[in-house]
């Protein structure tokens, strides 16, 4: 799946980010400034779909990671939108783009790929968190094309 996202902190930066055919980027947003490297936005109202951060075993163990995601309250997410260029012509035009997405419900652990088909939901945008990208784990969720950073 390819997708670039960016996770704010409303207390700093935070170094959680997924980049697959986009540039990197960082977003710190603090009282004094709010930076966002080359980023449009869309025009008309996107539906909201709220951001859920699953942490998959031994992400979910670890403290320093955790604390960070308690702070973490908005998702940059790419949305490609297909507009005609002429109404009769089949002529269509890609409008790259990005959204910036509440995260409402902060995260959710995770042991086994099994749990994650209770979890599964129209409704929440999943980001998947592991640590060991050699594990099955990892080969079960891309396999299912799930968001899965590291």
């Amino acid at each position: 799946m390819a997708e670039n996202s960016v996770l704010t902190s409303t207390t700093g930066r935070t170094s959680l980010a997924d980049s697959s055919i986009f540039d990197s980027k960082v977003t710190e947003l603090s009282k004094e400034n709010l930076l966002i490297g080359s980023t449009s936005y869309v025009e008309e109202e996107m539906p909201q779909i709220e951001t859920r951060v699953i942490l998959v075993q031994e992400a979910g163990k670890q403290e320093e990671l955790i604390k960070a995601l308690k702070t973490i309250k908005i998702m940059e997410v790419p949305v490609i939108k297909i507009k005609e260029s002429c109404p009769g012509k089949s002529d269509e035009k890609l409008i790259k783009s990005v959204i910036n997405m509440d995260i409402k419900v902060g995260f959710v652990k995770m042991e086994s790929v099994e749990e994650f088909e209770g979890l599964d939901s129209p409704e929440f945008e999943n980001v998947f968190v592991v640590t060991d990208f050699q594990d099955s784990v990892f080969n079960d969720l891309y396999k299912a094309d799930c968001r899965v950073i590291g």
